[in-house]
């Protein structure tokens, strides 16, 4: 494998350790909670009623909040084989390390702040990358267009892999404000 290369790989797992890391720490240092505060449920969501409706889920689902309120339950991925870094500060939806893209899941912390969902591009052509990984995402939450186009979700080159977008939230191609992509 090409050093230069593997640097970059180890480079991108080390950020998103320090993000994690960092979104912990946020979280247990800072919120005024004790961080041996305990909860039912990490995703800050209690099941009962939500929005007029019955939205208890059940063991094998997770509940996201849309921007309008809206509580959708989908597959719980986080009961699935996840990677060492992952934990309750964050998970992996899709893709990997060493795949095309990574999408991860950072739950709602204490505070109140939204769910969110990274897509990382890992490599090119970052059109084709990002619609990849849109359809892993929708595959892996069973929700249609308008669903994810409601959900928390940032899209974002791994450094080094492209000068013009490095940085940019690219976002979700099929939803409003998005960047066209090569």
């Amino acid at each position: 494998m090409n050093k230069t290369l593997l640097i970059i790989l180890a480079t991108v797992v080390v950020l998103i350790l320090l993000i994690l890391g960092g979104f912990f720490i946020k979280t247990q240092f800072f919120s005024g909670t004790p961080s041996n505060a305990t909860s039912t449920n990490p995703f800050g969501f209690d099941g009962g009623q939500q929005n007029g409706t019955n939205m208890t889920p059940s063991s094998s689902t997770l509940p996201l909040v849309l921007n309008d309120g809206t509580v959708v339950n989908v597959p719980d991925f986080t009961k699935e084989n996840q990677p060492s870094w992952a934990g309750e500060t964050g998970y992996q939806v899709a893709g990997g390390d060493t795949d095309a893209y990574l999408i991860t899941y950072v739950p709602p912390d204490q505070s109140g702040a939204r769910a969110e969902i990274g897509i990382t591009i890992q490599s090119e052509p970052l059109g084709a990358t990002r619609a990849a990984a849109e359809v892993a995402l929708q595959n892996k939450l069973q929700l249609n267009n308008a669903q994810i186009c409601a959900l928390n979700i940032e899209v974002y080159t791994q450094p080094g892999l492209s000068d013009l977008y490095e940085g940019d939230n690219l976002g979700v191609s099929f939803c409003p404000g998005a960047v066209k992509l090569p």
